[in-house]
């Protein structure tokens, strides 16, 4: 709505993968809240983004069995 105004508007994408990798999702909470100021509806995507995760591997027809993510973002 912005752009089609004509006001100025900005677009923030972060990849933040590849940082997050081993941190475990309690302490990636923790740091955007105490060190980062980030809450409410931020930090609360932020939470769901990373709840409920699994993964698993295949390879040639075969899976491994799938466990819960705890860490890094996927």
């Amino acid at each position: 709505m912005a752009t089609d105004s004509r006001h100025p508007s900005v677009l923030l994408a972060l990849d933040i993968s590849a940082a997050l990798d081993t941190l475990d999702h309690y302490q990636i909470l923790q740091r955007a809240a105490d060190e980062f100021e980030l809450c409410g509806g931020i930090h609360d995507w932020l939470k769901s983004y990373n709840s409920g995760r699994s993964s698993y591997m295949s390879m040639a027809g075969f899976y491994s069995p799938t466990i819960d993510s705890t860490t890094g973002v996927l």
